[in-house]
């Protein structure tokens, strides 16, 4: 999968400036700023998730990443097993858990979602 990424890099310049205040002169300082962008497009693996949480937003997020293109949800963890079974069956996740150190631990979750 091709994935554009956009850059910005700002770059801060301080530059004098004198005043004059009735008599006497103050010497100040001013700040401009310039803002560039570039873009890119790279070659990006699918990101594996893991998903902590099934209640009402951990089912919102789910239903997001599902949709999401390149990301695939791959582990569901809920302290009460039957949400993470029922989760898991309606979004084709193939494992679920009651533990959320299954999900942090395991070896082929790339991100995880905290939705507790």
């Amino acid at each position: 999968m091709r994935v554009a990424f956009v850059f910005l890099s700002a770059l801060s310049v301080a530059s004098a400036f004198v005043s004059n205040v009735g008599r006497s002169a103050t010497a100040g300082y001013y700040r401009t700023s310039q803002l560039r962008m570039t873009a890119e497009e790279r070659e990006i693996k699918d990101v594996k998730v893991g998903v902590i949480g099934c209640g009402r937003i951990g089912l919102v997020h789910l239903e997001a990443i599902t949709k999401a293109p390149g990301v695939t949800p791959v582990i569901v963890s809920n302290p009460t097993v039957s949400k993470a079974e029922k989760a898991a069956q309606q979004y084709n996740v193939k494992k679920f858990t009651s533990d959320a150190m299954d999900v942090i631990t395991d070896p082929e979750v790339d991100a995880v979602w905290i939705c507790s």
